[in-house]
């Protein structure tokens, strides 16, 4: 994990890639939003061991601190060790952003392929700045 942290902006490019690789064989593949939701969420819970952790779903969140509690979509864990954390989205969900913020992981991603403009509201929570936001076009059904 220590060369992830090095290089991240080499790390988060290539996670982004692969996502952005996998959603595309997908998009025509599915007709229902929910299975390509759950099946993007086993493909990125799969794609951690590419990069040498271990994926987990439905990973669980609580903070009263943000105030936000539920399941974050996946994880990627080195040892016990919290590294990277997505939220999978059609739509703008403060939750999501709530969620990713309260995890203390060095590795944030939002996986957005909605419709409608999410950056105001993506913005004025993340006041950190530190979810990376991987966008997915040209999703639709």
């Amino acid at each position: 994990m220590q060369d992830v942290l090095i290089d991240r902006d080499r790390f988060i490019k290539s996670v982004a890639d692969r996502i952005q690789s996998m959603a595309a064989i997908l998009i025509p593949e599915t007709k229902v939003p929910l299975d390509f939701h759950n099946t993007l969420q086993q493909k990125v819970a799969e794609l951690g061991g590419e990069f040498g952790f271990r994926g987990v779903r439905e990973y669980p969140v609580y903070s009263a601190e943000v105030g936000v509690e539920g399941l974050a979509d996946v994880a990627w864990m080195a040892r016990r060790r919290l590294t990277s954390v997505f939220e999978i989205d059609s739509s703008p969900r403060a939750k999501s952003v709530l969620k990713l913020i309260a995890l203390d992981a060095p590795f944030r991603f939002w996986v957005y392929y909605g419709h409608s403009h999410y950056l105001s509201m993506l913005r004025s929570i993340d006041k950190n700045d530190v979810i990376n936001v991987i966008r997915l076009r040209n999703v639709y059904f």
